[in-house]
């Protein structure tokens, strides 16, 4: 590895370079050895890929961005696969290892926008609510964001930017795994911030994917994992990129009027027809009748499978992974989420409404 970036790195050597035959087969040597470790992600168990995360690692920033630019869209699908990949009932400190994976080779190829010491918070985090942790003295104060031009002109900055990653991280917007929502959100902010352009102007281009990502289905006829999914995605596109899909959207009021017919319903309103979802205690609807003549029962997911609110240091960067919750608590906390996001970034339009209209209504 030493030997072939010191011969990268020989300044206008362009020609000698091509034509040099240890550079050649050191190269295709290393080029060969990458491909093996990403594969390696997809093939070997979970619990005995760390080994492999910092070899990829090395090889990148040994070799430098010139010579890895190349690779880039099979490294970032190697570490977004790993992260995927970890179970849900894997601890904290296992899973964090792939998601620091992910974040390392995302500020390698996109070089990081974080002051050192910043804190990092999730985009769909409730301001209010870190003010809170904050006067308690858990974390330090965060930078002010930068001015990001939020036109959905698409920038020369993204022409560098290969489409198959945003591709990628959009799709996983909508992941039913909490981490790997996060992480999606994470990324494409981190891009967004580092080439300096809008996330609308980042995703623009995928429009039609979102739109059969967000609304191919009605909620009422997807999995609980499925609907939390989904709901976080549309959040994140409503409070990044409002300038996508207004507020007027039909496909949006429909979700939206869903989600309003599934909560009314699941705490009680016997005029909805509307599928059942959990109630305001986390309970699913269940298939036993005999409890009280209750359409709920006690049966909860596990709290030790799920995360705690954590703090991963990358590079001096505090990055603030949110709590997990169970599926029927986060699809309360997440519709609570869209519904202030479409108040903040639509606020004349949903205010304005006519009482009558589908807006009004709801």
């Amino acid at each position: 590895v030493e030997i072939t970036k010191n011969k990268l790195n020989i300044p206008n050597q362009d020609d000698s370079r091509a034509e040099n035959p240890v550079l050649f087969v050191s190269s295709a040597f290393f080029e060969s050895l990458l491909f093996l470790l990403c594969r390696c992600c997809f093939d070997k168990a979970w619990n005995v890929s760390y080994g492999i995360f910092d070899a990829i690692h090395y090889l990148c920033t040994e070799l430098g961005i010139r010579w890895a630019k190349r690779f880039e869209p099979e490294v970032l699908h190697a570490a977004l696969f790993a992260l995927k990949d970890c179970p849900r009932e894997a601890t904290s400190f296992l899973v964090d290892k792939a998601f620091v994976f992910l974040v390392r080779m995302i500020s390698f190829f996109f070089s990081s926008p974080y002051s050192s010491g910043e804190t990092v918070l999730d985009v769909l985090t409730v301001p209010a609510e870190f003010e809170v942790v904050r006067a308690k003295g858990k974390y330090p104060d965060q930078a002010p964001a930068p001015s990001i031009n939020d036109s959905a002109t698409v920038s020369s900055s993204c022409d560098d930017i290969p489409e198959v990653v945003i591709q990628m991280l959009i799709g996983d917007l909508a992941s039913p795994k909490h981490i790997v929502r996060y992480a999606a959100r994470f990324c494409l902010k981190h891009i967004s911030r580092a080439k300096n352009i809008s996330i609308v102007a980042l995703v623009s281009g995928f429009s039609s994917m979102i739109k059969r990502m967000l609304f191919s289905r009605g909620l009422r006829h997807m999995s609980l994992c499925d609907q939390v999914g989904i709901v976080d995605a549309l959040a994140f596109v409503v409070e990044e990129a409002p300038s996508l899909y207004g507020i007027s959207n039909h496909q949006i009021l429909v979700h939206i009027s869903d989600l309003l017919r599934l909560a009314s319903a699941a705490d009680g309103d016997k005029s909805s027809d509307a599928g059942l979802l959990a109630d305001k205690g986390a309970h699913v609807p269940g298939i036993d009748t005999s409890f009280k003549g209750s359409r709920f029962s006690n049966a909860r997911a596990a709290a030790m499978f799920l995360r705690e609110e954590s703090v991963v240091k990358v590079s001096d960067v505090n990055i603030v992974v949110p709590a997990e919750y169970p599926y029927g608590e986060q699809l309360r906390v997440s519709t609570l989420i869209l519904f202030r996001s479409v108040v903040r970034r639509h606020t004349k339009s949903f205010f304005d409404a006519e009482a009558n209209s589908t807006i009004g209504s709801i």
